[in-house]
């Protein structure tokens, strides 16, 4: 669900926690930059952000005079002149964020500020083009099928409320335009007594604003480096390895947004990266106090869906502070010429960062097609991965086995089958079948596997069934009412397939295990950029 939205989007729930963070390791309070000469200014104009020529690159302090335009738009924040605090600010950042990154921007940013519902249509456009209905549907029928969800889910509904609900901003790698949200003073006479007494009211809050700034710009700043639209669609077939991706690119520029919310100077920063990691555990505490979702949509949301949103800022983070543990960056600006490619490097950076990279393998079923009853059709084939293997396993074997029994994945591959049948009742129901094929670091890692897999499926309270003449040789074999499942595993590799039709349950098993296997790697294709849409638009078509 989320991989399928290319935007790097800036929620506040995590803006807000990454803030606090910042306060809560900050010692000794603020540390306040010297100003040193007088760099060129960058201007604002149509939309279009200059970058700053850095005359103190060699040097590696942060340009002199950037601190005057945080002053500048202070003074407009508190005048309540949102946009122009906004430009002031940006201007600032294209000053600071090559110094705190050791990049630098090569062209202009593109700054564009839509109304909160304009923002929010162009969000449910957005969505409607890269997720359209019938993917949405095939997904939500997975999770039900395996578990991640309950019949009940209306995953469009869900979507749109996660991609839209609490959005600060986003940067759109495809058209390489940063969007804002443009925010008005609550008009006086639209004020109560106590707003007008206090002076509250107005949703502009500076200090999330920045924050987004920073973690936006950083995108930018990446995206000028890197390409970050060819890289997500070098790997669009493959969900685990965009979430990797899109772990990478966050978790980037979350640290650059905490570097920033602690005001770490350039002598601090080489400790500061050092000490990363410390960082990304007290954001991993927060996260397991639910405190991202206190008082909104999705804390009443699949478990999946919930992590799946953060896991990209968390998990990413601490990825990302594994890699500047030598205090730099070299290690992120390599991740990003050779990527993670699986969620597994993100949860292990050790496997990513070996000197033999520890890359996952492959899976590809076989060509021959497959025999099935009549009304069958393939609805959805994708990699579930070491992040979805644990969350699916998490509810039934508890969060410590099933990070143990997830953990030993070398690569996995799955299809979802489906038809439309009658139901008891006279109306119609959609019944689906799965098959599932997974390779494992060892024998005993398959093992370990297919007893979590067992307990998540409920094998042990199913009608166990013998198994028919041609089957291969099976774990388990039983049946439901809407079809025969089995586990096979043959030395490290296991497969899955479950609620089959019964007739189709040999020649599916054995088409199953006719599996190939190849090193998985990035191969980087390159595509134009899209041009700029507006809500209720259509995108250009990309071309390689």
């Amino acid at each position: 669900v989320i991989t399928s939205c290319r935007l790097c989007r800036c929620d506040s729930r995590v803006m807000k926690e990454t803030i606090l963070l910042a306060l809560f390791v900050l010692l000794g309070g603020a540390v306040w930059f010297a100003a040193a000469g007088e760099p060129e200014i960058p201007v604002v104009a149509s939309g279009v952000v200059t970058a700053p020529v850095d005359e103190n690159e060699e040097t590696g302090d942060a340009p002199a005079g950037f601190e005057r335009f945080f002053d500048e738009g202070d003074r407009l924040a508190e005048e309540k002149k949102y946009q122009e605090a906004l430009n002031s600010w940006t201007q600032g950042y294209l000053l600071l964020l090559p110094q705190y990154r050791g990049l630098k921007f090569e062209r202009s940013v593109n700054v564009d500020f839509m109304s909160k519902e304009t923002l929010r249509r162009f969000l449910i456009d957005d969505v409607k083009r890269e997720y359209p209905d019938v993917e949405i549907k095939a997904d939500e029928l997975f999770y039900i099928h395996l578990g991640f969800a309950e019949p009940s889910l209306d995953l469009k509904a869900l979507v749109l409320d996660v991609l839209t609900e609490q959005v600060a901003g986003f940067y759109d790698p495809r058209d390489k335009h940063l969007n804002l949200i443009r925010i008005e003073p609550k008009p006086e006479d639209k004020k109560s007594v106590l707003e007008k007494l206090f002076q509250i009211g107005d949703a502009f809050e500076p200090s999330e604003q920045k924050a987004t700034l920073a973690h936006e710009l950083a995108h930018a700043l990446a995206d000028q480096k890197y390409d970050l639209y060819s890289m997500q669609r070098s790997i669009e077939t493959d969900e685990d390895a965009l979430l990797a991706l899109s772990a990478l690119i966050e978790g980037e520029a979350m640290l650059v947004m905490m570097m920033d919310s602690m005001a770490v100077s350039a002598d601090q920063r080489q400790s500061f990266l050092a000490k990363a990691e410390q960082f990304s555990r007290a954001m991993q505490v927060l996260e397991s106090f639910g405190s991202f979702f206190s008082d909104d949509v999705l804390a009443n949301a699949p478990l999946v869906v919930r992590e799946a949103l953060l896991f990209p800022y968390v998990k990413g983070m601490s990825f990302c502070a594994h890699l500047t543990a030598s205090g730099d960056w070299s290690r992120v600006d390599g991740a990003f010429r050779q990527p993670p490619v699986s969620t597994e490097q993100i949860l292990h950076p050790k496997k990513f960062l070996a000197e033999s990279r520890d890359d996952p393998t492959q899976l590809q079923f076989s060509q021959s097609t497959i025999r099935l009853g009549p009304d069958w059709e393939l609805l959805k084939e994708n990699v579930l991965g070491e992040f979805g293997i644990e969350v699916l396993l998490r509810e039934q074997v508890g969060k410590k086995v099933s990070r143990r029994a997830a953990a030993g994945g070398d690569g996995d591959l799955y299809r979802l089958y489906g038809r439309r049948t009658k139901s008891d009742s006279g109306g119609e129901v959609d019944e689906t079948f799965l098959v599932w094929a997974s390779t494992w670091d060892s024998e005993t890692e398959a093992i370990e596997f297919v007893r979590a897999a067992a307990k998540h499926l409920g094998v042990a309270d199913a009608e166990s069934v013998s198994a028919p003449p041609g089957l291969p040789k099976s774990e388990h074999v039983w049946s439901g009412a809407r079809g025969v499942s089995v586990l096979i595993r043959r030395a490290e590799d296991v497969w899955l397939i479950d609620r089959c039709p019964q007739g189709s349950l040999v020649a599916v098993s054995e088409w199953a295990l006719d599996i190939t296997k190849s090193p998985k790697i990035f191969e980087l294709q390159t595509f134009k950029a899209q041009k700029p849409v507006e809500a209720g638009g259509e995108l250009a078509p990309s071309a390689k």
